[in-house]
């Protein structure tokens, strides 16, 4: 990596050991609700669906800042999805 700043110089990222780090541990609980109601044309499914039901912030990658402030730079852990509701109806014919 070149560093572009003025007067900038040579930067390296320097990398541990193979399989030297691991994420933390990740862990999510999703639900699902649904009823199948039969009609004389067809059938009607509501659902209701909950995504990461008690909200866990599971880290899904880190972002890497201030490469020249530490040998190793500064990470932030990016999570995915809060707590996510949704609702749904399926027809079929």
């Amino acid at each position: 990596m070149i560093d572009l700043r003025p007067g900038g110089r040579e930067a390296v990222v320097w990398l541990g050991p193979r399989n030297g780090e691991r994420f933390p541990v990740h862990h999510r609980l999703d639900i699902s609700l649904r009823k199948v109601i039969r009609k004389r044309w067809g059938l009607v499914t509501p659902w209701l669906s909950v995504l990461n039901v008690y909200n866990r912030k599971n880290v899904v990658f880190y972002e890497y800042t201030d490469y020249f402030g530490q040998p190793r730079g500064r990470r932030r852990g990016v999570s995915l999805v809060p707590i996510l509701p949704t609702l749904g109806v399926e027809v079929s014919f």
